[in-house]
């Protein structure tokens, strides 16, 4: 199966964990990398995913982002 992870869901990633709702999601897409990483699923990226990253103003949340790329 091919996902596609856009920039808010990686985002999520390192966003403030101490809301409930926001560790929930943020564990779900770390599961979904995980499987990305066992090669249970494909991951689809695209030049817009890369473009929007790139466009971050946060350095350390960019190089963060663009690592997982």
């Amino acid at each position: 199966m091919k996902v596609y992870l856009d920039t808010c869901c990686l985002c999520r990633l390192f966003d403030d964990h101490s809301q409930l709702r926001i560790f929930a999601e943020s564990e779900a897409i770390v599961r979904v990398l995980d499987r990305i990483g066992k090669r249970e699923l494909e991951w689809v990226s695209s030049g817009v995913l890369e473009y929007e990253i790139r466009k971050t103003r946060d350095e350390d949340l960019k190089n963060n982002l663009l690592w997982l790329l």
